[in-house]
């Protein structure tokens, strides 16, 4: 697969012209030799004179292409014709008479004949055409198409660099938030609509997009992406994923460009618990909750990992059936560490909610007001809403039918619980 890969980067006209190229050195070499007539004088007076007219042509045909950016094709030829007319006249100045004599001694007939200074002007206007078109076609297929991707990449680093501030800011505001089961933007309460805007902004600003483009179209190329731009882009479209709204092909787009990204991130650096992170969080949005889990569970016992890994942890084992109860243990231990935090709580309150959803349906009931689970996701909910009153909202929006709450939709005491706190 890499000789494949290796192979595309020179297509067949490249290929084409190059062996043309040698194969005309080897050419002149030997119609050298044959003029030379046995004398290496002769011989290397001939091929200093096909170089030098071939050395010329080249030069005129950089200055006919160097104006790349004229697109009046007349003022390419004023400029060419400048420079054409400027060497012409520095040749006539320089001991005329010695170049005709020089041009004399390179003959194909008799030595006396009146033909071989004609002959050695042919020579030199044929290998003068030939420098020419050679570097006119080096110029057009190589050397220009190199010389602007170099450019490009001159303007990448500069947008890089105020990319960078934009993907610093958002993840300053943006990573724990995400990170703690919010599904959108705009479910994250501790930013007010301006400031979501104002990062929304920013994230899908001009330069951000020129930036990701580039690097879409150089893993299209093949090419070798810095680490840090993959990185970086890796960010980027993952925090675009919490700006678009669920359940979209806009959404479901974005979520793959950001899986890619952070896989390639992750090939650079595979132990990374930031984009392992990232991956699990993905890989819950689609419904890959064991992935999730498993990715998790890998970071929860690295010591060196960061200590928020044990609230996602009961975060995404919610979602696996039968590991409730290790949620509500990782999620409680999580509090007890950091007790000043809720989210611990309103996951540990979950857990309860959903043993107390498999406990009614096993028996067949559609209430069982003295259930142990009932009792404690309420006091664990209450205790939630006490430390932050946004999990009111969150309580709300899993009581639909096969959510957390679900089971409790109806449920007096929950009713009373939110409704009492939500009127505070």
């Amino acid at each position: 697969m890499r000789n494949e890969q290796s192979l595309e980067q020179y297509p067949v006209w490249g290929i084409v012209f190059w062996v043309i190229s040698l194969t005309a050195l080897i050419v002149t070499v030997a119609w050298c030799a044959i003029l030379g007539a046995g004398s290496f004088e002769r011989a290397s007076l001939a091929f200093t004179l096909c170089s030098a007219s071939f050395a010329t042509g080249c030069i005129l045909g950089f200055m006919f292409t160097i104006f790349g950016d004229e697109q009046e094709p007349f003022g390419k030829i004023r400029d060419a014709m400048i420079a054409l007319a400027s060497g012409i006249t520095g040749v006539g100045l320089a001991k005329a008479t010695e170049f005709g004599a020089l041009l004399g001694r390179v003959h194909i007939f008799a030595a006396d004949s009146e033909r071989n200074s004609s002959f050695s002007i042919l020579l030199v206007l044929t290998y003068f055409v030939a420098g020419f078109f050679f570097m006119y076609f080096v110029r057009k297929l190589a050397l220009n198409p190199a010389l602007a991707q170099a450019g490009d990449a001159m303007v990448r680093i500069k947008i890089s660099g105020d990319v960078a501030v934009v993907a610093v800011r958002i993840a300053e505001r943006l990573s724990q938030s995400l990170l703690l089961g919010r599904e959108e933007i705009d479910d994250v309460n501790d930013l007010d609509p301006e400031e979501a805007d104002r990062l929304r902004k920013d994230l899908f600003a001009s330069d951000v997009d020129h930036f990701l483009e580039a690097c879409e179209k150089d893993a299209r190329a093949l090419l070798n992406i810095q680490p840090e731009n993959i990185a970086m882009a890796a960010r980027l479209h993952y925090y675009r994923v919490y700006f678009e709204k669920e359940d979209t092909d806009t959404r479901n787009a974005q979520e793959k460009r950001a899986l890619d990204w952070i896989q390639r991130a992750l090939i650079r650096d595979p132990v990374s618990s930031e984009f392992q992170t990232k991956l699990a969080d993905l890989f819950e949005m689609q419904g890959r909750y064991h992935e999730a889990v498993s990715i998790i569970e890998r970071l929860a016992r690295d010591d060196a990992s960061p200590q928020y890994i044990q609230q996602l942890l009961g975060y995404y084992l919610l979602f696996v059936q039968g590991r409730e109860q290790d949620a509500i243990r990782n999620s409680m231990e999580f509090h007890e560490r950091f007790p000043d935090e809720s989210s611990g709580l309103f996951n540990a309150a979950c857990g309860y909610a959903q043993l107390y959803t498999i406990e009614i349906r096993n028996l067949g009931v559609d209430q069982l007001p003295t259930s142990t689970n009932r009792i404690e996701s309420l006091r664990i909910l209450q205790e939630a809403i006490q430390a932050d009153s946004s999990s009111i909202a969150f309580a709300k929006k899993y009581t639909g039918e096969g959510d957390s709450f679900g089971s409790l939709a109806a449920d007096p005491d929950f009713l009373r619980l939110t409704a009492e706190a939500s009127s505070k």
